[in-house]
């Protein structure tokens, strides 16, 4: 008799469910915008450490990374906003400031920033 209470109950085995299922639709639609930001800052790393890359205009080098994130499948990223490229006496500076909204359910979304700089002295 006392096995049959240890059992857990129906409610309660649903709301495991509930918990686990709601638990991997956030995961299943966070993971991938994670997965292009660190796609992102390791294309920055490469470009601000070719020296050929590093001493082009801003222009030139918002281009360039635009081409590589579209070899690497990102797609439909504002590079014009998000990526702000500053040569200073001798001094070049990245930085990669954007949000992306992804809903989550009803009216809910979720934000997320992103945000980091390189720097590199140009010799």
């Amino acid at each position: 008799m006392q096995l049959r209470s240890q059992r857990g109950s129906f409610i309660g085995w649903f709301m495991v469910i509930v918990v686990i299922l709601g638990i991997s639709t956030v995961m299943i639609r966070l993971v991938p915008h994670y997965v292009d930001y660190r796609t992102m800052r390791s294309v920055l790393q490469e470009m601000v450490d070719d020296d050929r890359i590093a001493r082009s205009n801003a222009a030139a080098f918002r281009r360039t990374f635009n081409e590589r994130l579209q070899v690497n499948n990102i797609r439909g990223f504002d590079v014009a906003n998000a990526l702000t490229v500053e040569a200073r006496t001798g001094t070049l500076t990245v930085d990669l400031h954007y949000e992306v909204r992804e809903p989550l359910f009803g009216n809910a979304d979720i934000v997320l920033k992103f945000e980091d700089s390189f720097e590199r002295v140009l010799r």
